[in-house]
C-alpha cells in the first residue's frame, strides 16, 4: 500500500511537470504566433514601401525626361531669340541707313 502511495505521487508530480511542460509550450506557441502575425504585417508593409519606392522612381524617370525636354525647348527659343535679336540689330542698321538718305536728300 505505501509503494502504492509512493507511486501515484510519483505519478502525480510526473503528470504535473508534464502539465508545467504543455503551459509553457502553449505560451511558446502563442507567443509565435504573434511574432509571425507581426512579421507578416511588417513585411506587408515593406511591400507597400516598396511598391511606393517604385512609383516615385517611375515619377523621378519621367520627371528626368520632361526636364530634358524642357532644357531643349529652352536651347531652341534661345537660339530663336539670338537669331531675333541679329535680325533686330539689322533692322536698326537699316533703318539707321535709311535716316541718313533721308536727310542727304
Amino acid at each position: 500500500l505505501w509503494l502504492m502511495d509512493k507511486y501515484s505521487e510519483y505519478l502525480q508530480v510526473k503528470e504535473d511537470r508534464l502539465k508545467e511542460k504543455e503551459d509553457e509550450l502553449a505560451i511558446t506557441i502563442e507567443m509565435t504566433t504573434r511574432k509571425e502575425q507581426q512579421l507578416l504585417e511588417k513585411e506587408a508593409e515593406l511591400k507597400k514601401k516598396e511598391e511606393a519606392l517604385i512609383v516615385n522612381e517611375d515619377k523621378e524617370v519621367k520627371l528626368q525626361r520632361n526636364i530634358e525636354a524642357l532644357e531643349i525647348l529652352l536651347n531652341e527659343k534661345n537660339s530663336e531669340i539670338v537669331k531675333l535679336r541679329k535680325h533686330v540689330v539689322s533692322l536698326e542698321s537699316l533703318n539707321g541707313q535709311n535716316r541718313k538718305a533721308t536727310v542727304k536728300c
